[in-house]
């Protein structure tokens, strides 16, 4: 079955840009090195200047597994740390019907 995440990130004030940049940079990664990642969307919503949320989608746990433990996403964690003010993290099963 398929797993997605819905990620809400808070930004510190003044660095949605910096951290936009750097989000695009990891989603061309993702897509590039993780056959697994069926879906990797970046949202901006229109009511708040500081939050993001991240749409992912991955075929399998184990395709989540690569994800999370790639190196690529250890060095995404350490950069955006600092532009962090929350980090909110939904897993959920995808419905196939």
């Amino acid at each position: 079955m398929s797993i997605a995440l819905f990620v809400t990130l808070d930004l510190n004030e003044g660095k949605i840009d910096d951290y936009l940049a750097l989000a695009h940079e990891h989603k061309a990664r993702v897509l590039k090195n993780e056959p697994g990642c069926q879906h990797f969307d970046i949202l901006i919503p229109d009511d708040t200047s500081n939050r993001v949320h991240l749409f992912e989608v991955y075929d399998d746990e184990p395709a989540l597994d690569v994800h999370m433990n790639s190196e690529y996403m250890q060095k995404y964690r350490e950069q955006s740390a600092p532009m962090l003010a929350n980090r909110l993290i939904n897993r959920c099963k995808v419905s196939a019907s």
